[in-house]
């Protein structure tokens, strides 16, 4: 992996012997889109002679594999700090890690460093990940505006869970639609084909680009192999960064459940996001109860979820989807803001999947409620999966190798 944490130019980076092709993503906080991407390059590697580049301000990301022609670049990463709040737990504020620079200055930093890597490595092709990407005009205009002048025939793809992170006032919608007409030449959906219709009517406004639209199936790891052991429980956060609420009440749960289940053990992944302070609270309060194991951050966890007899966990897609191959069962305490049902919405598509046992509002349940749904969902046998399209890293990438060909860009 290349770090660009401390370096105020690219120039040590190789240029590349063989087409270029970037994956960017601006999240600060969960590690979706860099997983995704990480996906999508290994499948295009495998079918194109390219170098997928992965860029992203994460601190640190995971891979399946370490194939030489997939490049990792971490860009400087933000921190999470918590800020005092008249409620239990924190709330979490982002910061810079740059001394002297503010959290947009770090952007604007990124934004400089995304443009020079274009201009190094003069790219076939890039996939904007953290979609509607397009209203983060500070982190991509100046490397949109570069690839243009340096790569005028290269392919502008745009990635898309099929479900935006928030809702968007009427002007947001406008100047979205505005940027996506003028850059993106194709919107990877990567939902279930069979999907398309439901996409549409909760985004209306991508109806203009429905020809632009390729719906490539969901992005999943491999299915989990893993033998299931009895009295083991996981709850486990993403990135963490805004868990330390749902986590405390997955443990008092768990105390509650324990009554009954004295051989069941708890292991709560906390996600490597949640800040320093959080974490040493969360120790500190159930780090010493018996039977719970707290670690912030494991290896491969996606896929090993199939190990264990139940899952408790956020709503976040590539949960959602490690929770499909691994066949156990589940209970899905989505993130939810005013404006923000993302993770609800999703949740409940993949409980009607076979995935999710109980989608239940982290905010208005109580451990003895949490406690009552581990018990039952344990009593029955796992639900069985209905068909779902999981090729989206490998169709993704057979579209985005089939248009590079129509424009003549990889070596005959």
């Amino acid at each position: 992996m290349v770090d660009l944490r401390e370096v105020e130019d690219v120039a040590g980076i190789p240029r590349p012997d063989r087409p270029a092709f970037l994956l960017a993503s601006s999240a600060r906080f969960g590690y979706g889109h860099v997983a995704r991407s990480l996906k999508v390059a290994g499948a295009l590697v495998r079918r194109a002679p390219v170098i997928a580049y992965v860029v992203s301000p994460l601190p640190s990301f995971e891979s399946d594999g370490h194939d030489p022609h997939v490049q990792r670049i971490g860009l400087p990463p933000f921190a999470l700090a918590s800020t005092a709040a008249p409620r239990r737990w924190p709330i979490v504020d982002v910061v810079s890690t740059l001394p002297g620079r503010s959290a947009s200055e770090l952007t604007l930093h990124h934004a400089r460093l995304l443009a020079a890597l274009v201009n190094r490595l003069k790219p076939v092709g890039v996939v904007l990940d953290h979609f509607p990407f397009f209203l983060e005009e500070a982190f991509y205009d100046r490397a949109l505006a570069a690839l243009h002048e340096v790569s005028p025939r290269a392919l502008v793809c745009a990635g898309f869970r099929g479900v935006a992170s928030r809702t968007y006032d009427r002007a947001e919608l406008a100047r979205l639609q505005a940027l996506l007409d003028r850059h993106a030449d194709l919107v990877l959906v990567y939902t279930d084909p069979d999907e398309a219709r439901r996409v549409f009517r909760r985004h209306p406004f991508l109806a203009p680009f429905r020809s632009r639209m390729r719906f490539v199936g969901y992005v999943c790891p491999a299915r989990s192999r893993a033998r299931r052991r009895r009295g083991r429980v996981l709850a486990t956060f993403g990135s963490g960064v805004d868990a330390a609420t749902t986590i405390d009440l997955v443990c008092e749960a768990y105390a509650i459940f324990r009554r009954r289940h004295p051989r069941h053990t708890l292991e709560v992944v906390t996600g490597g996001r949640l800040t320093d302070s959080l974490f040493a609270k969360l120790v500190h309060q159930h780090g010493g109860e018996r039977g719970i194991r707290i670690v912030r951050f494991v290896p491969g966890l996606g896929r090993r979820m199939g190990r264990y007899a139940l899952v408790v966990a956020m709503g976040g897609y590539n949960t959602l989807t490690e929770l499909y191959q691994s066949g156990t069962r589940s209970i899905v305490l989505p993130r939810a803001y005013p404006g923000n049902d993302e993770q609800g919405v999703l949740a409940r598509r993949f409980r009607t999947l076979g995935a999710v046992d109980h989608v239940v509002a982290a905010a208005r349940c109580r451990p003895s409620h949490l406690a009552r749904l581990m018990d039952e969902t344990l009593a029955r046998p796992p639900a069985t999966r209905r068909p779902l399209d999981t090729r989206g890293a490998e169709q993704a990438a057979a579209v985005i190798v089939t248009e590079l060909g129509r424009r003549r860009l990889l070596p005959a």
